[in-house]
């Protein structure tokens, strides 16, 4: 691989053995042990101190001073950017455990291959922990349709990824599901011993304690995993399914709290410290019992008392811009007796491409509040809710900064974060963040990519109940992908020519919506002729779009899950065709009108989701979950 942003070094001298096998997991990608002349010199000498890391140039060497894995790591990324100049550099390791998270739940499931990868670019943004989301994706001994046909990590698998995450310094914490998130495991006749509702789990139910205890053995027996953790998060409608037929009526709190208490004894029993999403407690003590973060939520106090001491809660927020909500949230954690895990996100879920600067908004105050209450341990989390539509690896670049702040909040460089960013990546930082433009549109890019284009229920709503001009928006798209078309486009981090062909089309179905809008009121012959030929062009674009997202997809993950996306895009082909069928009836005379357009020129006026698939496509039965 050619990093042409990372400079090449020649780490010498007697170095201790976990150290030497890092180094030499890092050099599969970059220039470590190089002979080449000019290259940057690096020795290393253990220290004490595990808060504090310094690294000090004389000339063409550097000496890291290092007490653990994690800061020989961060600092060898740090000399690859050409970051340490001469004199002496330190870093404040604020947090025991800086983690980021794979997830493997939504239908992408990362082969080993590329998870190996991510594991020597977060070792040297400066992680050290890494949680792999699953929620049916692993196998379980005796249980063939937990995680069928998903892409399911065998424990072969899981060994080597955890094996390997152990040479670069990183903990590898399961993250698993324990009670909500499970639809696709109890639609199988296998599990409806165990269903409650539609996705959450049969609480004070034997059957369901026996298979969660298969389920923790599993990563007990396969991983060096001190902790795990059990999900246990929007599990709305807990307690209100098959378990009310049998039990009548109960208390969520007493339920929840009965339930964590059995699972963290099983936890117990395989020396696992269990921890949990906190979000639970907080929607079930809201007056709606929906909302995390109601101030009006009230925790009482024997709730507090009967949660298992043993149970460390995450507060996971994503969405507040203020510094002020997340001092009180973690106050409120404190509160209940807990010092909480706090987990921020790279914004991938509901996207096509990483939102930067949704990230950014939400993940620098999250941080530095973080650290000024002393919260020890912190999570970026990532997201593919609704099929993983996004690049998971543009996200690379959201977890560079939350690295860069929680290592120099106080002294953020953005430029320094760009030449660490394109060092550890080999990707263009200007390219990546023109491409993150795509997400800054009042419009969602993922609900245009749904939108039917027969109905258009989604823009239309867009146009005239949200007064969004779709020609605007369309120009900006088709400045996005010039721009990145003038540029040296790459794969590194987020295929980029991706990128570019997502803006490419964008533009096209803006522009498409914004003439059909107007041509078929007028009934504008013209115009609708025009339209009719647009069409097919239309299904040939979506076409390429699709082999887009498959030679992106298999570039990093198993097959399985592909087909969904693939699916959806044949339908929005398909669509484009029956549009054009339609119009050409109309044009020759076969119809006086078409109905399908007629019906939604005055869409409803009110608040239109949520926006997955299923809603955006069709208003008609047979295809939501």
């Amino acid at each position: 691989m050619t990093m042409s942003s990372c400079t090449a070094i020649s780490c010498e001298g007697g170095m201790e053995l976990r150290l030497v096998d890092m180094l030499t997991a890092l050099g599969e990608e970059y220039p470590i042990f190089t002979k080449q002349p000019g290259a940057l010199r690096v020795r290393f000498v253990r220290q004490e101190n595990a808060s504090l890391a310094k690294a000090v140039r004389t000339g063409d060497e550097v000496v890291i001073h290092y007490s653990t894995l994690q800061q020989a790591a961060r600092f060898v990324g740090s000399a690859q950017a050409g970051l340490i100049d001469e004199g002496e550099h330190t870093e404040r390791f604020s947090f025991e455990k800086l983690a980021f998270m794979i997830c493997a739940a939504h239908n992408k499931v990362f082969t080993v291959t590329h998870i190996q990868k991510w594991l020597r670019r977060m070792a040297l943004f400066g992680f050290n922990q890494m949680l792999l989301y699953v929620d049916d994706t692993y196998e379980v001994q005796g249980e063939p349709f937990f995680g069928y046909m998903r892409g399911r990590y065998t424990a072969k698998e899981i060994q080597a990824i955890d094996a390997y995450a152990a040479r670069l310094g990183i903990e590898l914490v399961p993250a698993i599901q324990t009670l909500g998130h499970l639809s696709q495991l109890v639609r199988w006749p296998a599990y409806k011993n165990v269903q409650d509702t539609r996705a959450v789990i049969l609480a004070d139910e034997e059957a369901t304690y026996k298979l969660i205890e298969k389920m923790i053995a599993f990563w007990k027996q396969n991983t060096r995993a001190g902790r795990i953790h059990l999900g246990m998060d929007e599990a709305h409608d807990l307690g209100r399914g098959v378990f009310m037929d049998k039990h009548g009526p109960k208390p969520a709190f007493d339920i929840f709290n009965r339930h964590l208490g059995r699972v963290v004894s099983i936890c117990e029993k395989h020396s696992l410290e269990p921890m949990i999403w906190s979000d639970m407690y907080f929607r079930m003590g809201s007056p709606s019992r929906q909302d995390y973060y109601d101030p009006a939520t009230v925790i009482p106090p024997e709730v507090k008392a009967a949660i298992p001491a043993q149970a460390q809660l995450v507060y996971w927020d994503y969405y507040h811009h203020d510094k002020a909500f997340y001092k009180d949230w973690i106050a409120r954690h404190k509160a209940l007796g807990k010092e909480p895990v706090v987990a921020s996100a790279a914004w991938t879920w509901s996207n096509l491409w990483h939102n930067a600067d949704m990230t950014e908004k939400a993940a620098k105050p999250c941080i530095e509040v973080s650290i000024a209450e002393n919260v020890r341990n912190l999570i970026v989390t990532m997201w593919g809710d609704d099929g993983s539509t996004c690049d998971f690896d543009s996200a690379m670049l959201g977890f560079a900064f939350c690295a860069e702040q929680a290592f120099a909040h106080d002294s953020f460089d953005r430029g320094r974060m760009a030449r660490r960013f394109e060092a550890v990546t080999g990707a263009n930082y200007a390219a990546h963040m023109i491409a993150a433009e795509i997400n800054s549109t009042p419009l969602s890019p993922m609900c245009i990519l749904w939108d039917n284009p027969v109905y258009h229920m989604y823009l239309h709503n867009a146009q005239l109940v949200q007064n969004c001009d779709l020609g605007k928006e369309a120009r900006r798209f088709e400045g996005i992908h010039h721009r990145l078309s003038e540029m040296q486009l790459d794969s590194a981090a987020g295929n980029l020519w991706h990128a570019a062909g997502i803006a490419k089309y964008m533009a096209m179905r803006l522009n498409f919506a914004d003439s059909l809008f107007a041509a078929w009121p007028a009934r504008n012959r013209q115009s609708l002729d025009r339209l009719w030929r647009q069409s097919f062009e239309l299904a040939g674009a979506t076409d390429e779009l699709a082999e887009s997202f498959r030679s992106s997809w298999f570039a990093c993950a198993k097959p399985f899950g592909l087909e969904v996306i693939q699916m959806r895009l044949a339908a929005i082909a398909l669509q484009f065709r029956e549009l054009a069928r339609r119009l050409r009836q109309y044009l020759d005379g076969q119809v006086e009108t078409l109905d399908e357009l007629d019906a939604n020129i005055d869409p409803p006026k009110g608040v239109f989701g949520p926006f997955r698939f299923s809603h955006i496509f069709t208003a008609c039965d047979d295809i939501r979950k």
